[in-house]
């Protein structure tokens, strides 16, 4: 009897978090493949096109982050966060996707402009034009794909059916195009040729298949969505300072074969991020719209344990991944790979402070400000080693290391204030 009972208890707990188990299956299946991709691509595009062109390659493309962030400009967070409130009512969601997608394209036509201008003048640019000229087309993906809808409407198949498609056609075009050093710009190129497939695909999706309407949104509409999308902004903005912005010191210190290096290594520890994110990008309609601080220790509890075992597993096949990929095993990337993973697991309790607290209890302008403050930490850093003359492979990875144990404090910090680590039911 107390056998039935429980296997009554667990399929009720299955059915009431059915749409939550549907989602992070879908999330699941794309990062895993997200992650292996390349893993396929990487060991060719290096062997081809050498390590120096493909740092210039991953250096181009990380600039391409920082400017999909202006384009998002908070409404990828702001968004979700609206869709989900208002998931049932038609009107008000085509007011919403329709005043976020005229927004990014204003963005995103402005930053076209400048990006021309910048890699048209500054030589440090011009040498390798095209490879930041298609690089910035990778915004495509930013600019068109509606994550931020498909997660709040908590439809996340349309999220992995369009990538794995997409990245699939990507895969196979770089073994048939790629074929020597001259070549390497094609790897730009290709990736913006997938963002804009992938976007196109979403807008059919959105447009014809959901049946969401375009409604030209009024001024004060865009003004106010540009208000309440900044604050998360400046937050997404200092978060990239700390954490993505390490290639470009990279790049700009060491040299473009350390961006190579540098990279391989972050994909690696990758694998370990991988599943916050799915949790995170599943959980959080739910959390802001039933705000369960029991539910949100129960997640960040699996996800540290899932850390920790999995960082094991890492440490363990490292050095077979890095002569597989790279052709040999360097010593200095597996240290880089070991400061990374322990900066990852405290990452992911950061976030279920950060995200799946502060954000999703209304509390945004705190959690920038604490995001701002870190970034000001972070910069501090590197001011230091700079003066000092310490910058090196090792001491960029220890700065993102010092900096997640600051924020933990500084998070830590501010729920204990709010009241929000613990629930008082």
């Amino acid at each position: 009897m107390n056998i039935y009972k429980c296997f009554q208890r667990y399929k009720y707990k299955i059915f009431n978090n059915r749409i939550l188990l549907t989602n992070f299956s879908y999330l699941a299946i794309l990062q895993i493949f997200i992650m292996l991709s390349p893993l396929i691509t990487y060991p060719y595009l290096i062997r081809v096109v050498g390590l120096e062109l493909n740092g210039v390659v991953v250096f181009a493309q990380s600039i391409s982050t920082y400017l999909s962030l202006i384009i998002n400009f908070g409404f990828n967070i702001y968004g979700v966060r609206q869709v989900a409130l208002y998931k049932e009512d038609q009107v008000e969601l085509n007011r919403i996707i329709s005043t976020i997608y005229t927004n990014k394209f204003i963005i995103w036509f402005f930053l076209l402009l400048g990006w021309l201008l910048l890699i048209s003048k500054l030589q440090f640019f011009s040498q390798y034009y095209w490879a930041y000229f298609y690089s910035f087309f990778i915004t495509f993906n930013e600019l068109l794909f509606p994550v931020w809808l498909f997660q709040g409407l908590e439809r996340m198949k349309y999220i992995t059916i369009i990538n794995v498609l997409v990245r699939s056609l990507f895969i196979i075009l770089i073994f048939f195009v790629i074929k020597e050093k001259i070549d390497y710009y094609y790897v730009p190129l290709l990736n913006a040729i997938g963002a804009l497939i992938a976007g196109l695909l979403s807008f059919w999706i959105v447009f014809v298949k959901l049946g969401f309407k375009y409604i030209i949104p009024s001024y004060s509409a865009m003004i106010f969505y540009v208000k309440e999308g900044f604050p998360l902004f400046i937050s997404s903005v200092s978060i990239q300072i700390y954490t993505n912005i390490n290639k470009l010191l990279v790049g700009g210190f060491l040299g473009m074969e350390d961006v190579s290096i540098y990279d391989f290594c972050e994909k690696i520890v990758s694998l370990v991020r991988m599943p916050v994110s799915i949790i995170y990008q599943t959980i959080f309609p739910k959390v802001s719209r039933e705000k369960e601080l029991v539910f949100v220790n129960k997640m960040m509890i699996i996800v540290f344990f899932i850390n920790i075992i999995l960082c094991s597993i890492i440490i363990l096949l490292t050095p077979t991944i890095m002569n597989f990929v790279l052709g040999n095993v360097l010593r200095s990337g597996i240290i880089v790979i070991l400061i990374m993973l322990i900066s990852t697991i405290i990452a992911g309790i950061n976030i279920f402070l950060g995200g799946c607290r502060l954000v999703a209890w209304g509390y945004s302008n705190t959690y920038s400000k604490i995001v701002i403050f870190n970034s000001f930490f972070f910069v501090g850093l590197i001011f230091c080693i700079y003066i000092l003359d310490f910058i090196s492979l090792y001491t960029i990875v220890i700065l993102n290391l010092l900096t997640e144990l600051f924020a933990l404090y500084l998070y830590y910090t501010q729920n204990r204030k709010i009241g929000l680590l613990m629930s008082s039911k």
